[in-house]
């Protein structure tokens, strides 16, 4: 009877790291840092280069713009095309502007999500 508790208890214990599995953190990459500056002002469309995480099977999920340093302006993700496990990198594109004396310094974090076949 002792032997069928301790099989029973490694089997709970395997399945609960299952379900704490399912529920880890999100897989997330970040692009290099991305300045503009320009004294008179300025906008425009950067296409961000962020790299797929390796060796896992994952699609773009979402992306959020990080700011080090913003001043009078802003940048905006807008949906990739294309991200996905089969790439090595991906290019978010991101509409940015800013006024005269402004400054923007800004990353480009995604969060990835398993795909279902890569």
């Amino acid at each position: 009877m002792n032997n069928c508790l301790k099989i029973v208890f490694w089997g709970l214990l395997a399945l609960s790291q299952v379900a704490l599995g399912a529920t880890a953190a999100p897989l997330t990459s970040s692009s290099e840092a991305i300045e503009h500056a320009d004294v008179s002002g300025g906008k425009g469309i950067d296409n961000v280069v962020v790299r797929v995480p390796s060796g896992q099977c994952v699609s773009f999920d979402s992306a959020e713009i990080s700011y080090s340093k913003r001043r009078y302006g802003q940048a905006v993700v807008q949906k990739p095309v294309g991200c996905n496990a089969v790439n090595t990198q991906c290019k978010v594109p991101v509409s940015w502007e800013h006024a005269p004396a402004g400054k923007l310094n800004y990353q480009v974090k995604v969060n990835w999500k398993p795909a279902s076949s890569c």
